[in-house]
């Protein structure tokens, strides 16, 4: 064998493209392999294909012989690599687990759908239990069972006004949609419930957050008391003492920011008769929802509200809110529209659409 040379592409056709252009049609595959490279500060790998490649020195009587001989030999490695390749990409993101059968597919359906693995294992484990083999073959039986397991787990309030004058705080971190859902809740509460609606914000970080507000409440003839300093809110609550409900937008925090979180403590904490209700987005990763909680959980925390279901297609990650923050969920929203793009949370509804 002479001009024994290595060739990497990212592809096996890549590669047979190079080899044929640099060592000619008679070229001979000796072996190939996949090597991965990991790239710096990323949790991914890049993927290519390592070929070793060479002519052999052949007299003429044998070069028909040797030609149909490296043939089959290179579709024997290329059928074999491909086959590799594809058990790689079958088997890729599909977690091993003591399930088989329908249990098996419907654990795949619920990690597809961005449930975490062990929140799904816990599912799948009671359906194994409660279901026999005929029920569990039976697809629309099975599925309603999951349905109502679902609901158990996801705790849902009440509405939020009951009794006394009541305060309410919305915090979160930035662009889940606080001002635009207290909007929505005061309209509401103003217009379809005849609620005298008090508006207080501690959001001066951004002007543009402040004209928000003050344009509704204007155009729903709501008071709204701007508040810059810990000391001014207190006045501000007394002010609106005799309103049904006081709401009190607060500026978007970053979790990891301490002194923002420190401040938000000082602002929340000055009245214990505070509830305090948690904006997380449906766009937010389910493993970076118990941290959030965790950092705001400084404020004590009552409720949550889900926002932005129209900007996903997977729900599974209500689940890990519902779950890790053990708080009810108060209210969904689904769009910008104020007041319409707001609905009071139903266990079934959003088990339905996990």
């Amino acid at each position: 064998m002479k001009n024994v040379k290595r060739y990497e592409a990212p592809t096996l056709q890549d590669a047979l493209y190079q080899i044929k252009a640099d060592l000619g049609p008679n070229a001979s595959v000796l072996y190939v392999k996949e090597i991965k490279k990991f790239r710096s500060f990323r949790l991914s790998c890049k993927k290519s294909v390592e070929v070793l490649a060479g002519l052999e020195e052949q007299t003429p009587a044998l070069v028909n012989g040797t030609k149909l001989e490296m043939i089959q030999y290179e579709l024997r490695e290329m059928k074999s690599f491909m086959h590799d390749m594809l058990q790689q990409n079958l088997h890729s993101g599909r977690k091993t687990t003591k399930f088989s059968g329908p249990f098996e597919d419907m654990y795949q359906r619920l990690v597809s759908c961005d449930v975490e693995e062990e929140i799904a294992e816990h599912f799948v484990r009671n359906l194994k239990e409660r279901l026999t083999d005929r029920e569990a073959n039976d697809a629309k039986l099975m599925e309603e069972a999951l349905v109502k397991m679902i609901a158990q787990m996801i705790d849902v309030s009440g509405p939020l006004i009951s009794g006394s004058t009541k305060i309410v705080a919305f915090v979160g971190p930035t662009g889940v949609g606080k001002t635009t859902t207290i909007a929505k809740l005061a309209a509401n509460l103003t217009l379809l419930e005849k609620k005298k609606v008090g508006l207080i914000t501690i959001d001066t970080y951004r002007i543009a957050a402040v004209e928000q507000l003050k344009t509704y409440a204007e155009i729903m003839g709501i008071p709204l008391d701007v508040v810059f300093t810990p000391k001014e809110l207190l006045p501000a609550l007394q002010k609106h003492r005799n309103k049904d409900v006081i709401f009190i937008d607060t500026a978007g925090r970053n979790p990891l920011n301490e002194s923002q979180m420190a401040e938000l403590q000082n602002f929340i904490g000055l009245d214990s008769t505070i509830e305090v209700l948690l904006l997380m987005s449906m766009t937010t990763k389910a493993k970076e929802i118990p941290e959030i909680f965790s950092r705001f959980d400084i404020a004590k925390i009552n409720r949550l509200i889900l926002t932005k279901f129209d900007e996903v297609t997977c729900f599974g990650n209500l689940l890990t809110a519902a779950t890790k923050s053990r708080r009810p969920i108060s209210y969904i929203t689904t769009g910008q529209n104020v007041p319409e793009d707001i609905e009071a949370a139903d266990a079934l509804k959003l088990a339905r659409l996990v």
